[in-house]
């Protein structure tokens, strides 16, 4: 929706399921994950 609307600054919100519950630390495989799906979104 933001994309279409020509927003020009998004930030995604790296949800709290990336967070490994046992360690606190953020997966980083997950986050990578995140910043493919936000290339290939802004890159139509």
């Amino acid at each position: 929706i933001a994309v279409d609307a020509g927003v020009k600054k998004i930030i995604p919100h790296v949800y709290s399921s990336i967070i490994d519950q046992e360690t606190g630390d953020t997966r980083t495989e997950d986050v990578k994950t995140l910043l493919t799906m936000m290339k290939k979104t802004l890159n139509k």
